[in-house]
């Protein structure tokens, strides 16, 4: 058995202002409580002093592990690299900018000790700007549509009990959406709310590129329900063009000069416009196919602290 109860998973990039405090947050919470644990830095390929300062923080402490990449893969893949290095009998996972306070976490545990195998955060007031609120409440919503209501507002907060991680870590896949796939895993869960609290160290690392990347990964990994679309679409593009010939038809017998005019403009933006939509859902479909088929390591890892060789 595990001499490790906790393993405590913070993925980074350039956040060189946020490590001790984050650091001393979580000791403090932890130390209050029964469990050894295990704080894992999982640094995606910063370029500030993110790294050195963790090294200095694991020389004074056994209790602190540092995973460095070669480079930013990104921080799902953080998270999930993280998690297979994990020797917990539980393994929590959260953004070193606490902004879900962690001072919830001894209820997560009490939740994990009452039989719960995976525990949630979600998410009931966001103190962000309004282009950020918005993102959000867009991207949860066509989720929602898309039949991923259970997601909707959770954080990258959550607990694993070991057996769901043993599960989840064997994962083969490329695309590593954590909501998404933990939300397939099944298993008996449990969903705690708390308000997401203001920013107060560093900047965000998501600009909207990244932030529409996510969204498009978590649809790919998540559902099939897009490649219908260009069907759907096709119905519509029927109907239309039967109305639309109707109307061609009069204005011939008219003899409206516009006639003419208003077929062209039919074909160049009504099915041009179709086609091309069907073959942006497919290509999208296709390149993340391509990726998986590619068969990459998730990451490289260029440098391990306190791990046991």
């Amino acid at each position: 058995m595990s001499k490790i109860d906790i393993s405590i998973v913070f993925p980074l990039l350039n956040e060189e202002d946020s490590i001790i405090i984050a650091k001393e947050r979580i000791c403090n919470i932890l130390d209050q409580t029964k469990y050894s644990y295990e704080i894992i830095f999982v640094d995606d390929g910063s370029t500030d002093n993110s790294a050195k300062i963790i090294k200095e923080l694991c020389e004074n402490n056994n209790k602190l592990r540092l995973l460095s990449f070669s480079r930013n893969f990104g921080q799902e893949y953080a998270v999930f690299a993280g998690l297979q290095h994990s020797k917990g009998r539980c393994a929590i996972y959260l953004d070193i900018d606490l902004q879900e306070r962690p001072e919830i976490i001894p209820a997560m545990l009490e939740n994990w000790e009452n039989g719960y195998d995976i525990v949630c955060i979600r998410r009931k007031k966001r103190k962000d700007s309004f282009i950020k609120k918005f993102t959000a409440w867009l991207y949860y919503k066509y989720m929602s549509h898309l039949g991923m209501k259970e997601i909707n507002n959770l954080a990258n907060f959550t607990l694993l009990d070991r057996k769901v991680l043993d599960v989840f870590c064997s994962f083969k896949e490329n695309n590593i959406q954590l909501r998404v796939q933990v939300n397939w895993l099944g298993f008996k869960k449990k969903i705690l709310e708390v308000d997401r609290e203001k920013r107060e160290v560093g900047k965000t690392k998501f600009n909207f590129k990244k932030l529409l990347k996510i969204a498009n990964r978590s649809i790919v990994s998540s559902t099939t329900r897009p490649l219908y679309l260009p069907f759907y679409f096709s119905i519509l593009s029927f109907i239309l063009f039967v109305a639309s010939l109707v109307t061609f038809i009069v204005l011939i017998f008219t003899y409206n000069s516009l006639a003419y005019v208003f077929l062209i403009l039919l074909v160049l933006f009504g099915l041009s416009g179709v086609i091309l939509f069907s073959l942006g859902v497919l290509g999208m479909y296709l390149a993340y196919n391509y990726k998986e088929t590619r068969n990459r390591p998730l990451y490289i890892v260029k440098e391990k602290v306190n791990f046991d060789n």
